[in-house]
C-alpha cells in the first residue's frame, strides 16, 4: 500500500482528505499537536468522548472541508509559494482537485474496517440527518424510524465500499486508518509527519472507539461469501457488520431488524 507513496515533507503544503467516520480530525490533530509551526485551516478544540472536535482557523479556506461548495483554489496555489508550512483538512473530491493530487495524503480503510467507518459517520456527522431527508423524499414518509435508519446504514455502507475501491486511482498517497489503529510503525515510515504524535492522545481515542470496532467474526466473513440470508439471521453480527457484508456480497437492501 505504502511503497513508493514517501510524501515530501519540504513541501509548504499538504492536503489531508478523508469521508466523514475516518478518524481524519484525530490524525490531523496529532500532527497538529506535534508541530506548532504548521499552519492550518482548522484548529484543535477538544477530544469529546470518542471524536475529536476542531474548529476553524482560516474563514478562507474552510470550504475545503464542505463537501457541496467548491472555492476559489487560487489559495491553495498560493500556499503551495508560501514560506509557511500549511497542513489542511478536506472532504472535497471533485476533478478540480486532480492538479493537487501530489499533495494530498488520502485517508481510507480495508473492508474489514467498515462498519465502524459507517458507524462513526452516521453517530459523528451529519449525513444521518442528510440521508433521512433523502429517504423521506423516496418513501414519502410512510416508512416507521427503524426502516429508513436500515436504509441509510445500507446506503452509507454501499457509498464507503465503492469509495475504497477507486480511491486507488486517484494519484495520491493513501494512508490506512486500520494501520493508525493496529500498526502505526508501518505508516510512520512513510509518513515522516506523523513520526512525532501524542501517543497518549492517540491511545485515549482508541480507547474511546474501541467497543465500536468490527468482530474477529465479521472480518472472517468477508471473505466467506455468505448468502443474504445468513448474514441478515447472523447472531454474531451487528446491524452495521450485517449491511457492509450485504454490500460487500453485492446484495440488495434488505430491511434488518436486529
Amino acid at each position: 500500500m505504502y511503497k513508493n507513496l514517501k510524501i515530501n515533507t519540504t513541501m509548504s503544503l499538504i492536503i489531508i482528505r478523508w469521508k466523514g467516520g475516518m478518524g481524519g480530525d484525530s490524525i490531523l490533530t496529532n500532527i497538529l499537536k506535534s508541530d506548532h509551526s504548521i499552519l492550518s485551516n482548522v484548529k484543535f478544540d477538544k477530544l469529546n468522548n470518542d471524536h475529536v472536535q476542531v474548529k476553524t482557523a482560516e474563514k478562507n479556506l474552510s470550504w475545503l472541508y464542505n463537501e457541496k461548495h467548491v472555492g476559489n483554489i487560487d489559495l491553495i496555489s498560493n500556499l503551495i509559494k508560501n514560506k509557511n508550512k500549511y497542513i489542511l483538512k478536506s472532504h472535497l473530491y471533485s476533478s478540480v482537485y486532480n492538479q493537487f493530487s501530489i499533495y494530498t495524503i488520502d485517508i481510507t480503510c480495508t473492508k474489514e474496517l467498515m462498519p465502524f467507518v459507517v458507524k462513526s459517520c452516521l453517530k459523528k456527522t451529519m449525513v444521518l440527518q442528510k440521508n433521512y431527508n433523502e429517504t423521506i423524499r423516496v418513501f414519502k414518509n410512510k416508512l416507521p424510524f427503524n426502516v429508513k435508519y436500515c436504509y441509510t446504514v445500507y446506503n452509507v455502507a454501499h457509498d464507503l465500499n465503492k469509495h475504497i475501491d477507486t480511491i486507488n486511482n486517484k494519484g495520491t498517497k493513501l494512508l490506512l486508518l486500520d494501520d493508525w489503529i493496529y500498526d502505526l510503525p508501518k505508516i510512520q515510515s512513510s509518513f515522516p509527519i506523523l513520526a512525532k504524535i501524542d501517543q497518549a492522545f492517540r491511545q485515549k481515542w482508541i480507547k474511546h472507539n474501541y467497543i465500536n470496532f468490527p468482530s474477529n467474526y465479521y472480518r472472517k466473513c468477508i471473505t466467506d461469501n455468505l448468502s443474504m440470508s445468513n448474514i441478515v439471521n447472523s447472531k454474531k453480527l451487528n446491524i452495521y457488520e450485517k449491511y457492509c457484508l450485504l454490500v460487500i456480497g453485492n446484495h440488495k437492501f434488505k430491511i434488518i431488524y436486529s
